[in-house]
């Protein structure tokens, strides 16, 4: 037998002076899931436990025995897959909050076993809970600034954050008198109602409502106020523990649209990379404009890639500005046809990474005028001519072949090749099988060892130079005569430092045979 339960409503009122034996109704069902030799249940029986603290008021089918909390129902001949129910209607006598009142399923039949392969059901049943619910608006998206003539939009989430999420209520609109012709699309479809004061939303546990119009093309200078009230209604609407989040007002000011542009420029535009040393001054110039037709509010300028981790220091920003990886830059309010100039200096580093360094200034404002393209961002770069260095790896073998189970010597032999004289970088050599006593050194730098799942040996050389320099690995293998050990070795630039433009020597690989003692 294969059984389930339902029940209705899925959440339930203490029990209280106010609302005395709230109503809670059981739908379980079965059916038999018989077989070709078996294709009928005969003398089936259902058994509905019901849970503590609820009395039973009416059953269907009539003919089903009543014992206390406990329903059974008889239905003799159950065809296969023919589906039988047992609707149970209750009032709960006692409860107090935080209870389930689940229930159980039983059946069986003379010539089935009770509930083979668990075919009983059982059911968390309805919460109990108080009467109060927490009401909640949020706006997803809305705009601070709309244009006169322009579509103004907003994205409103309302949720009934319970405990009883069975109330109804609804969600008041009020859109501002500025927007002509307003409308909603909501989510469930067809769930908002045009009114005098707006809008009406009826919902019970959760709605989304788009609500859009048309700004009125002779409201610049105004504020566009538009309203969102969540409430219960019915004969006995629950209290909000948190009525603040009922409601909220979003405003927007109705202007022209600003067009604002930014042009950065540096001071020297060009730094040999024998210069880097000497920590240069860089003089940064971000000059923003703003061709309205609207005075652009709140601006703000941000320039970007001004910090260590691309090689600058000692940033230093003029009044009105503030420095935290990024410069931040207030231009306050911006007429038509006003500019402001803003002056950064910097040092450049040896971290500076290859040839050129970007730097990015951003201009935006509250009521930017997001859709023209093309000049709220400009870029000023600085050459560093010879900042790259042609890194290059050598491998060999101390013995070839390898001889079983004897000390075997690895060499990685690394150089700069220039034109950058001095660049830190990190050697990784790699072998396909684990060495025993295995070591790891290189002249002037620090070397370590992993060996998960193979042996991996990572060193790190600073200002390697034109002359070449060993990473010796060193152990044993237990390979066996007749089979190779494989190794590679790989170069690069170290982090924030000058890139190796030339990759083609940057990577080696070694086979070496393993032979019998001699």
């Amino acid at each position: 037998m294969d059984a389930q339960i339902s029940y209705d409503p899925p959440v339930v009122l203490a029990p209280s002076a106010a609302r005395p034996k709230p109503v809670v109704t059981y739908e379980a069902s079965f059916y038999y899931r018989g077989w070709e030799s078996v294709p009928k249940a005969y003398g089936t029986i259902a058994k509905l436990t019901l849970p503590y603290g609820v009395r039973v008021e009416s059953v269907s089918p009539g003919g089903c025995a009543v014992r206390g909390r406990v329903v059974t129902c008889g239905f003799g001949t159950v065809p296969t897959d023919e589906v039988k129910t047992v609707k149970v209607r209750t009032r709960v006598v006692r409860a107090k909050v935080g209870d389930r009142l689940g229930a159980t399923l039983v059946a069986w039949a003379d010539n089935v076993d009770r509930n083979p392969g668990g075919g009983g059901s059982e059911d968390m049943g309805p919460t109990v809970v108080d009467n109060s619910a927490d009401l909640e608006v949020e706006i997803n998206a809305s705009r601070e600034s709309v244009a006169p003539g322009a579509e103004m939009r907003y994205h409103v989430r309302v949720t009934n954050n319970g405990p009883l999420t069975t109330a109804p209520a609804a969600l008041v609109i009020k859109p501002g008198p500025q927007l002509t012709d307003p409308r909603t699309s909501a989510d469930p479809p067809n769930s908002c109602a045009r009114t005098e004061e707006g809008f009406r939303c009826p919902f019970t546990r959760f709605l989304q409502v788009s609500v859009s119009g048309t700004v009125d093309a002779g409201a610049a200078g105004t504020k566009l106020l538009t309203s969102f009230t969540a409430g219960f209604t019915g004969q006995d609407p629950p209290p909000d523990p948190e009525p603040g989040n009922n409601t909220v007002t979003e405003t927007t000011e109705v202007e022209h649209r600003a067009d604002l542009g930014v042009a950065m420029s540096v001071t020297p535009d060009s730094v040999p990379a024998a210069e880097l040393p000497d920590r240069p001054v860089l003089t940064y110039r971000a000059v923003v404009t703003n061709a309205g037709p609207g005075t652009a509010r709140r601006t703000r300028v941000k320039v970007h890639r001004l910090n260590g981790d691309h090689g600058i220091e000692s940033v230093s920003v003029p009044d009105g500005c503030t420095y935290d990886r990024v410069v931040d830059c207030d231009a306050g309010d911006l007429p038509v046809g006003g500019s402001r100039e803003f002056v950064i200096k910097a040092k450049a580093t040896p971290q500076i990474s290859g040839e050129v360094f970007d730097a990015w200034a951003e201009v935006t404002a509250a009521n930017d005028d997001y859709e023209r393209p093309g000049d709220n961002q400009s870029t000023a770069y600085v050459k560093v001519p010879g900042n790259h260095a042609d890194l290059g790896v050598q491998l060999a073998a101390g013995t070839d072949p390898v001889v079983v189970g004897k000390p075997v010597t690895l060499v990685a032999k690394v150089i700069n090749h220039g034109p950058l004289p001095r660049v830190d970088s990190r050697v990784v050599v790699r072998t396909s099988v684990p060495l025993s006593d295995a070591r790891v050194e290189v002249e002037g730098g620090t070397c370590r060892m992993q060996s998960i799942p193979n042996d991996r040996f990572e060193c790190t050389i600073p200002q390697l130079t034109g002359e070449a320099k060993d990473v010796k690995v060193t152990g044993v293998t237990a390979l066996q005569a007749g089979e190779r050990l494989s190794v590679n070795a790989d170069i690069d630039a170290a982090e924030n430092t000058p890139v190796d433009n030339d990759h083609a020597n940057d990577w080696a690989t070694l086979n070496v045979e393993v032979v019998e003692s001699r």
